[in-house]
């Protein structure tokens, strides 16, 4: 089993938890701690509202407790209950009874505890459970104009008012983080989204369709300058994949082509030695039947007519296996080149004397011109003359053989190379054939009418020249032969 796939966390979910998640955490404690500071200060606020009704009441119950009115004392608690929300108020006098009281008498204290927090004369406040129900009060000692204690005011007020209100505002602050949290994440998607999330997806998007295939597809450069700084290395690597996928190709091509042209120097090599053994065993026979026939003409007023012609037969078939064997020593011929700068008219005029003067079976008539365009003067060749001159022996005469009306012969100069265009107006070369017409034997010419190894000649004198020599279609019509025989001049 293969090792299972990793799983990742996304760019948006890291940002939420190495980014959000913190801040909403701090965001909670400092809530937290907002609202402890909140609630304290809120219940001291409401503890300071008992105390306030207090206070004020403080002076007119003394007053009156000290004068004796308790009517005044009973009027004064019912106005006191719209000073504030208190539960309960209670005065008693020195001796720990209830004089006068306002709301629910849950709140009242016993006697001792009233005289208790009387003879203590300090004011007081606290929480505690009476009538079973959490109170908060407060007691506030009432003193004559001497400055005795005549009394005590008790001031209540419920603890689930305090826990009701603190609730109400733990709710609200609750949901002011909750809100706060969810603007924010809102805030952090929306923002991941415009500034990084969609460019990410683009960038997402071509490597994807690199993957599938598409080398020319480059990442899209946008967003922030880090994404723009991560497009721009991933394109220069697809560059260099790019070049190095290009360069491995041109590398194979080369290495193909020399391969074949290895494939065709060791066929050529072998080509060569059975020339060499043709040209060595086939020799001497050839030249005696050669002489014994020509010594017979020699005697052509005693021989009949008809022997004469079987001679001349001979002699002519003779010449043309004589003219086989050589061109199969020129195939196979892996001399060094004796090169030397050559004028390209000198190479051309030799070529025409030496092609020639009729097609087979046909009246001088029926051999078109050639065309003849060099450049004016004349370039240098560094080239061997005699193998040169027989390439263009040999292209002319095929041409020759091919065409209707023309044959044009035409300077080439490109970045591969110099050398010589050959073409004619005749029926060209079928693509099929054309991958073919350079090997040794193959010819699209009737049965005796060709060799199949004149073009295999012009092969072999471009390669020994480390040129080449390529066919196309031609503009006249037929085909079109491209000579290379040396360098261009600015390497040359």
């Amino acid at each position: 089993m293969g090792a299972r796939a990793r799983l990742y966390p996304s760019l948006r979910l890291t940002l939420s938890a190495f980014v959000l998640l913190p801040v909403l955490l701090l965001l909670a404690v400092g809530g937290w701690l907002a609202l402890a500071s909140l609630e304290r200060q809120t219940m001291a606020r409401m503890q300071e509202d008992v105390r306030l009704v207090a206070e004020t009441l403080r002076r007119p119950l003394a007053y009156s407790l000290e004068l004796g009115r308790l009517g005044t004392v009973e009027s004064a608690l019912l106005s006191a209950r719209r000073l504030g929300p208190v539960y309960g108020i209670y005065v008693y006098d020195r001796d720990g009874e209830r004089v006068a009281s306002v709301g629910t008498r849950r709140g009242e204290i016993s006697t001792e505890d009233v005289r208790a927090l009387a003879d203590d004369g300090e004011r007081t406040a606290d929480f505690e459970e009476l009538g079973g129900e959490e109170m908060f009060s407060y007691f506030q000692p009432l003193t004559d104009a001497g400055g005795q204690i005549i009394g005590l005011l008790q001031v209540t007020r419920r603890g689930e008012d305090f826990d009701a209100y603190l609730t109400r505002l733990r709710l609200g602050a609750l949901g002011l983080l909750l809100l706060t949290g969810m603007l924010m994440t809102g805030i952090l998607l929306l923002g991941h989204h415009r500034a990084v999330g969609r460019h990410v997806r683009g960038m997402r998007e071509a490597m994807r369709r690199v993957a599938a295939g598409a080398y020319h597809q480059r990442v899209p450069g946008q967003g922030p300058a880090e994404l723009r700084a991560l497009a721009q290395g991933i394109n220069g690597m697809l560059d260099a994949v790019q070049r190095s996928h290009a360069e491995l190709d041109r590398r194979r091509e080369s290495e193909l082509a020399l391969r074949a042209r290895l494939a065709r120097s060791e066929k050529m090599a072998a080509i060569g030695q059975l020339a060499a053994g043709v040209a060595h065993e086939l020799g001497t026979p050839l030249a005696t039947v050669d002489g014994h026939a020509q010594r017979a003409l020699r005697e052509q007023d005693t021989l009949p007519a008809q022997a004469r012609e079987g001679f001349d037969s001979i002699r002519a078939e003779v010449a043309r296996m004589v003219n086989i064997v050589r061109q199969l020593m020129d195939v196979g011929r892996r001399n060094p080149l004796d090169r030397r700068d050559v004028a390209a008219a000198t190479l051309v005029r030799r070529a025409l004397t030496q092609l020639p003067d009729a097609r087979a079976g046909a009246g001088a008539s029926a051999v078109p011109d050639i065309e003849i365009a060099l450049p004016t003067p004349t370039p240098q060749l560094p080239v061997e003359s005699v193998r040169s001159e027989q390439a263009l022996v040999n292209l002319l005469d095929n041409a020759r053989q091919a065409a209707r009306h023309r044959v044009r012969l035409s300077w080439y100069e490109a970045g591969d190379g110099r050398g010589f265009v050959v073409e004619d107006d005749g029926p060209g070369i079928p693509s099929d054939a054309a991958r073919h017409v350079f090997e040794p034997f193959y010819t699209t010419k009737q049965v005796g009418e060709g060799t199949g190894l004149g073009l295999a000649v012009v092969h072999s004198v471009a390669e020994a020249h480390e040129g080449e020599v390529r066919v196309d279609p031609s503009p006249l019509g037929g085909a079109r032969f491209t000579l290379v025989l040396a360098p261009p001049a600015d390497a040359a």
